[in-house]
């Protein structure tokens, strides 16, 4: 049992765990006890102790960061920011791309990060609905990207001060410019048509209906 003054284990699902972290978790760091803590991991770490938190990000922007960052980590050549170049890439890897998201939520197996592993397992088009969503239903707090604002933040730390019965302390303002950025993402992003943009939302189309359905993400996506 978790004792109200402590988290034995914080997991932050992958998608905007830099956010979430340094928005939300350095707020409490120092006042609330936090004893390990995981990111960018599938559901292996989840323990009945875990306090977990995870954000959700519109599936076309996030497939359009996933290839902005490997350019950024130096894995793509930075002349193929294109959307040619994007596309084609997409189609090489469609069936490891579609539902990215989901399938994050989904992982057990032993591999922890997830960014570039696990091909084998996010090659399985066999998705889960029912159990994406049962899993999301028991997080803490499930934040869509549009709710990535300092206001929030401060409603969300005062949440689990009180979940955990310590005193408010007070929360360093937040800013609406720490969330996941990546300029050549924006660029990138930029570049595509209204049609390229639905191309993407198909692939990703459980990952669309989950990021649509306002009544999953904490407080009705508001």
């Amino acid at each position: 049992m978790v004792k109200k003054n402590e988290i034995y284990h914080l997991h932050i699902a992958k998608t905007g765990g830099h956010w979430v972290r340094e928005e939300i978790v350095n707020a409490l760091r120092g006042h609330v006890k936090i004893y390990e803590e995981t990111f960018h991991h599938g559901w292996t770490p989840v323990k009945p102790t875990s306090y977990v938190i995870s954000s959700w990000r519109e599936p076309a922007k996030r497939t359009v960061s996933h290839y902005a960052y490997l350019i950024k980590i130096g894995r793509i050549p930075v002349e193929k920011l294109t959307a040619n170049d994007f596309f084609a890439w997409v189609k090489k890897n469609k069936s490891y791309l579609k539902n990215y998201q989901a399938k994050n939520i989904l992982y057990s197996g032993s591999n922890k990060y997830m960014f570039e592993t696990n091909y084998e397992f996010f090659e399985n088009k066999n998705v889960n609905e029912d159990l994406t969503i049962e899993r999301i239903k028991s997080f803490e707090f499930f934040i869509r990207d549009t709710q990535m604002i300092a206001s929030n933040v401060n409603k969300i730390v005062s949440k689990m001060y009180k979940y955990f019965e310590m005193p408010q302390h007070s929360i360093v303002p937040g800013s609406d410019e720490l969330r996941n950025k990546n300029s050549m993402s924006l660029e990138l992003y930029n570049y595509l048509t209204s049609f390229e943009i639905e191309e993407l939302q198909e692939l990703n189309n459980l990952d669309c209906r989950i990021y649509n359905d306002l009544s999953l993400f904490w407080n009705g996506g508001e």
